[in-house]
């Protein structure tokens, strides 16, 4: 019993990062790749996208939270479609992980000479493990007998939809559908909603403001951030983001050649602060296609498609 009893304390100081919502990994550069959140976002640009990140949450806590996360995709333009693959690894404590590894498919359909609207549909595997071994015990326990740990696996499925200009983006989705919170339990995640939204504004020729929104609703809870980064000669960054009741996050950043390297700091305004600051890095790898893209026609003909590149 007392064992049960360190572990429920335990999981809940795990969870304290994954509040507000958090069923999925929370990401603070979310911008630069959103396809692990909403599938439409998968192959916005004429490129092979590489995105990988390391977030370490409440930094010189032990054993404390850390989320690292792949994603790749690219569009199909003959068939106007995009397929990505994102993989996640998710430490939210010393005794639970878990691996979350989606597949990602869209449909684009072009609105005007500027403008589109994606559909896109995923299919997700959760795998996550609990091992009560790992817990310290400040009391000992009634018997010395150890617990097995536990692994179980479950499939999910994620909707969503994007409208996307030359500067301006509105996505809308749902991730885990398949999930409900009447069945839940330590190894599933619950039904999330995501709505977002950023515009690029040129203030001289040389540099662009791009204010950001977003907001998330899951378990009966709900994140709203808002943010602003400055862009100058498209080649260096700097913001801030407002994360409503959880945390100020700076951010900066670089691109040389085909590579992005960005870092962000997050300064926790709720109890969570006394574990310490959470540190994110990432790196972006976009590779250009040596083909300009085509269009497939409804006749099955092709014709060139000059594709809307993603706004960051």
């Amino acid at each position: 019993m007392k064992r049960i009893m360190l572990l429920s304390i335990v999981m809940c100081i795990g969870g304290l990062g994954h509040l507000y919502s958090q069923e999925n990994p929370l990401i603070t550069q979310q911008w630069y790749s959103r396809i692990n959140h909403n599938p439409a976002s998968v192959g916005n640009n004429d490129a092979w996208d590489i995105f990988m990140v390391h977030r370490n949450q409440w930094a010189g806590f032990k054993n404390a939270p850390k989320t690292t996360m792949l994603n790749l995709h690219t569009s199909i333009d003959e068939f106007s479609s995009g397929i990505g693959l994102s993989i996640a690894y998710d430490m939210e404590g010393p005794a639970l992980t878990s691996i979350i590894g989606k597949l990602l498919y869209s449909y684009r359909i072009k609105i005007t000479e500027s403008s589109q609207l994606s559909f896109g549909l995923g299919v997700d595997v959760l795998n996550r493990s609990l091992d009560p071994n790992k817990l310290t015990v400040v009391e000992e326990p009634d018997s010395e007998k150890a617990f097995d740990k536990e692994s179980r696996t479950s499939l999910g499925a994620d909707f969503g939809l994007e409208f996307m200009t030359e500067r301006l983006a509105l996505g809308v989705s749902v991730t885990n559908l398949a999930r409900k919170y009447a069945n839940l339990t330590s190894f599933t995640n619950g039904t999330q909603y995501y709505a977002y939204g950023f515009y690029r504004f040129p203030l001289s020729e040389a540099v662009d403001l791009s204010p950001t929104a977003t907001y998330v609703y899951g378990n009966k809870e709900h994140l709203l951030e808002f943010g602003a980064t400055a862009f100058f000669n498209d080649n260096i960054w700097g913001g801030l983001v407002y994360r409503i009741d959880n945390a100020i996050c700076l951010l900066a950043g670089f691109k040389y050649n085909i590579f992005r390297l960005g870092y962000s700091y997050d300064y926790h305004t709720n109890n969570a602060r006394k574990f310490g600051s959470t540190h994110e890095v990432v790196l972006s790898i976009r590779i250009p296609k040596s083909k300009r893209g085509l269009i497939r026609n409804a006749d099955g003909s092709y014709s060139a498609y000059n594709r809307i590149y993603r706004c960051w």
